[in-house]
């Protein structure tokens, strides 16, 4: 990619970007900011990447690099998002489902997310990236800076913690 179409660049990250900055940040504003700030790292370094594989590992690693330092600050430690206070809202089941199996499905994955993003940070970052962005783990190995080994045992014991928490939070019992 000798120049960098950024409108292209943006229309094809931006959606994966912002659910992996806001798998750290917890809050939409807060992880399209971040989303935003990498961007602008990226356009006002004048980066040129050699194919769109590499723009988007270097914006994932910078996105995850903005969003540690907002959760570093004194600001992000002492405040409760609003989101936090309010239902959210999923996607919801098949069109065909009915309000009340679309209502289930939405409470599902709702507990389902709240349960990885109740992970460590260290487990949460590589299902966020293994199962949400579908990186490979080798991807995932040169974004997070880490050896394969490291991140595919990260994979085995998140799965696990995941499986565990979900079994004690009785999800596909309720009807």
């Amino acid at each position: 990619m000798e120049n960098t179409d950024w409108p292209e660049l943006v229309h094809i990250c931006s959606k994966d970007l912002l659910r992996l900055a806001y798998s750290y940040l917890k809050n939409t504003q807060e992880a399209e900011d971040a989303v935003q700030e990498a961007f602008l790292k990226a356009v006002s370094k004048n980066m040129q990447f050699e194919n769109m594989e590499h723009a988007k590992a270097w914006l994932a690693r910078s996105t995850i690099n903005i969003c540690k330092n907002k959760l570093r600050s004194p600001w992000h430690k002492k405040r409760m998002s609003l989101e936090d206070l309010c239902i959210h809202e999923t996607v919801s089941a098949s069109p065909s489902a009915s309000p009340e199996e679309k209502a289930i499905q939405n409470d599902r994955d709702m507990q389902l997310l709240e349960t990885v993003m109740s992970l460590p940070e260290k487990y949460r970052e590589v299902i966020v990236l293994y199962y949400l962005e579908e990186y490979p783990v080798p991807e995932i190995a040169k974004i997070l800076g880490k050896n394969i080994s490291t991140v595919t045992t990260r994979l085995q014991r998140g799965r696990k913690r995941l499986l565990e928490d979900i079994g004690r939070k009785d999800y596909y019992d309720r009807t």
